[in-house]
């Protein structure tokens, strides 16, 4: 990869060329034992558990064939694959392998989503079949579970979406986030926690978010952190009360919160 950003790219041929080798880095590492042993752990807690799928269910065994240099079962291995396109697996540790080895991102800034990491039922039929997304609570349910009578394709889409959510909020309850992965999941507050990951001890974040990432009981051990390691640089905390901020309700408070490496706050 230190190969292919080093070459040129100040003409089109360059530019084109340059694209082509990152395109065949790219799918040269989907098959790379380290990538499909990441998309394995991974997909275990997305691929669907039942008994007819059970060889197709990744287990600490298979990953410690892949470790051991052995391969894994061929339709286990399509699985792997599948699961990690239709769920977008990202590895940042492989993805940003060079910027990881030196400590991680010098500085991170974002505004992520502001809503809770569960399938809103109205958003997702609102462009597709809007006449389900205006009905109200058991009807819209049971006007889905209809869909599978007449299309399966739509109703594959759903499924497949709600097993994203359900499979991403266990996915993030293991333990792979210390702080915000307990009880209904904020995205926000999972964006926030992995700035810090991404970038160690020695990066700059700034991010905007709900003022609850400094106030709500939910977010507190990871303020407890911030406060403990002396990272905590700023909060600035705003009202839109006189509707500066368009497309955000006034109701709603957000902050300017930006986290530094350990005394630079002082």
């Amino acid at each position: 990869l230190q190969e292919i950003e080093a070459m040129p790219e100040t003409t089109l041929a360059e530019g084109s060329a340059k694209q082509a080798a990152y395109e065949a880095w790219e799918q040269e590492r989907s098959s790379d034992p380290q990538t499909l042993a990441a998309d394995l752990y991974t997909a275990a807690f997305f691929l669907p558990k039942t008994q007819a799928s059970q060889s197709k269910v990744p287990t600490s065994e298979h990953l410690l064939l892949l470790q051991s240099g052995q391969e894994i079962p061929g339709d286990l291995e399509v699985a792997v694959q599948q699961a990690r396109r239709d769920f977008r697996f990202f590895h940042w540790y492989l993805n940003f392998g060079e910027v990881m080895k030196t400590g991680g991102f010098d500085c991170v800034l974002g505004n992520p989503p502001w809503e809770m990491s569960q399938l809103n039922e109205i958003e997702f039929f609102s462009g597709l079949i809007p006449s389900i997304a205006e009905l109200k609570g058991a009807r819209r349910k049971d006007e889905i579970d209809r869909i599978r009578t007449y299309d399966i394709e739509l109703y594959s889409m759903f499924e497949l979406s709600k097993r994203g959510y359900d499979s991403s909020n266990s996915f993030w309850r293991s333990s792979h986030f210390r702080f915000s992965g307990d009880g209904r999941i904020n995205i926000y507050a999972l964006f926030a926690e992995l700035s810090t990951m991404v970038t160690g001890k020695k990066g700059f974040i700034g991010i905007i978010v709900p003022t609850g990432l400094a106030t709500d009981s939910g977010q507190a051990k990871f303020l407890d952190s911030l406060l403990e390691s002396q990272s905590l640089f700023s909060v600035y905390d705003f009202e839109n009360r006189k509707l500066l901020f368009k497309g955000i309700d006034p109701r709603n408070k957000f902050s300017l919160i930006t986290i530094a490496p350990k005394g630079a706050a002082s």
